[in-house]
């Protein structure tokens, strides 16, 4: 209980600090929608605490599903009768490192899934969104690091958060 308790709190304050950066930050860095890829980008709404707090069916809202950390998803598709007969719909290569190796960073950031848009974050704090259907991309943003700043330090992305039309990187 404790340990929930724990990870509640701190998902809170991670997603909280998160969200002070990117505002700071997306003042002087960001690029306007309409420059980032080839087409128009909805802008995601302001999720409430109880959207973000009830289990996901078709969109993954928080990158651990709900703000619990359950990972747990309403969907019925997928059953113990057909899991056997699941296949792969399409695989990406997101082409952000030549070197395949520990100079990459490490793949550990979660993708959240909003009204068909896959949106992650790669171990060099590039953020991707992927059409959910097809893998198609549909813009890719690349970071401009500050002057001294040491690329190795974002090699390990926990994920993006969405809100208010906008997505945010750590």
């Amino acid at each position: 209980m404790r340990r929930n308790v724990f990870l509640s709190v701190s998902v809170a304050l991670g997603v909280g600090l998160l969200v002070v950066v990117a505002v700071a930050s997306s003042a002087t860095r960001a690029k306007p929608a309409a420059t980032l890829g080839k087409m128009a980008i909805t802008p995601s709404p302001a999720y409430t605490s109880s959207q973000l707090n009830t289990y996901p069916g078709a969109n993954w809202l928080t990158i651990a599903g709900d703000l619990r950390n359950d990972r747990f998803s309403t969907l019925k598709q997928i059953t113990p009768s057909n899991v056997g007969t699941l296949k792969q719909a399409w695989h990406i290569s997101l082409g952000t490192c030549p070197t395949h190796d520990q100079r990459c960073g490490s793949y550990e950031g979660n993708a959240i899934v909003a009204d068909g848009v896959y949106y992650i974050v790669t171990p060099r704090s590039e953020v991707f969104a992927l059409d959910a259907t097809s893998g198609a991309v549909l813009w890719h943003y690349t970071p401009t690091l500050d002057a001294g700043f040491p690329p190795a330090s974002v090699q390990r992305q926990p994920g993006v958060a969405i809100g208010d039309g906008k997505v945010y990187v750590p």
